[in-house]
């Protein structure tokens, strides 16, 4: 458990959070025409659908203006490539205290937690998903999205989210 973590502040700009209104309209425009299902864990009319997309798409936008990357929005890829980057995945809410995976999560990528008020960002912490993976953390939902809810101490300072693992095991490798 690490209390010491501290979130980093990102400001979002009106011209960010249009990029982010326009991001998550589009996507849940399209995901209507799929006939996706958004309300299997929450039961949300189109308002909260497109809410709830725009908070997501504020956390993306915060955390690639974090890692000093350009933000491009993508639609319809929920599970199928990273949110930002090779291998990480943006979890963003207004109020939840945890970051919350769930089983069909990939256990090896990056699962960043970002909270938003739309004004601003805050950069909370990461977790590989198999890290999140805790007994304690586990909660049911009665058949519902079952979920890990890691608590914020538990996570790992952002600014360590890009750095590179030792690979102990392929030590012998290196040439000294």
């Amino acid at each position: 458990m690490n209390s010491s973590v501290k979130p980093v502040e990102v400001l979002i700009s009106p011209t960010e959070f249009h990029a982010a209104v326009n991001s998550a309209l589009l996507q849940v425009t399209c995901s209507s025409l799929d006939k996706r299902n958004h309300t299997y864990t929450m039961k949300r009319n189109k308002l909260g659908i497109l809410n709830h997309s725009i908070i997501g798409a504020i956390g993306e936008i915060a955390f690639a203006k974090f890692a000093d990357r350009f933000f491009i929005p993508q639609v319809n890829t929920f599970h199928g490539i990273p949110d930002c980057f090779e291998d990480i995945e943006v979890r963003t809410s207004d109020k939840n205290l945890t970051l919350i995976t769930r089983d069909d999560d990939s256990p090896d990528r990056k699962y960043v937690k970002v909270m938003t008020n739309g004004n601003k960002a805050l950069i909370v912490g990461w977790l590989y998903g198999h890290e999140t993976r805790r007994d304690e953390f586990f909660k049911s939902s009665e058949g519902q999205r079952d979920c890990w809810m890691t608590p914020h101490e538990y996570l790992k300072h952002p600014s360590t989210i890009f750095e590179k693992a030792l690979d102990l095991e392929n030590m012998e490798d290196i040439e000294w």
